[in-house]
């Protein structure tokens, strides 16, 4: 237990890069234009993981509340990206691969299907948990 406290610890007391949208700093899978877009909500998706379409489906649902907003998936912890076929279905914005694990290594996140929201210049706003309501007590309301 020891042992993975100070893991946790360490990894906890790391100084992290605030997370910045920059299209540019991963590999676009499906073409978007971000353009009039007041906020993108972008989740984290590992291809491998059954809860995360859930989680895009939950987000997905909460995004259809308001305007304004794109939607994206950044797929993560994955040495190759799927085929873009694999989420021709699903309805996002664009779907970009975290080829140089920003996400994890520079941001310091690790939770699937959370959604980081940046607003129309790439700054990061807020992150909503998995599951999120559309309304999370400090985090402000869905759009």
């Amino acid at each position: 237990m020891l042992a993975l406290y100070g893991l946790w610890h360490r990894d906890r007391s790391k100084t992290w890069d605030e997370p910045r949208w920059s299209a540019g700093e991963f590999v676009p899978l499906r073409a978007a234009s971000l353009e009039g877009a007041r906020e993108l909500w972008l989740i984290p998706v590992n291809p491998r993981c059954p809860h995360c379409r859930g989680h895009l489906a939950h987000a997905a649902a909460a995004l259809k509340r308001g305007a304004g907003a794109r939607l994206g998936i950044l797929l993560v912890d994955t040495p190759q990206p799927p085929a873009a076929s694999a989420f021709a279905s699903v309805a996002v914005d664009g779907l970009w691969w975290d080829a140089r694990e920003t996400w994890r290594r520079r941001w310091g996140h690790r939770v699937y299907g959370e959604v980081l929201v940046f607003d129309a210049a790439g700054r990061y706003m807020r992150t909503m948990p998995p599951g999120f309501d559309g309304a999370v007590p400090g985090l402000g309301a869905a759009p």
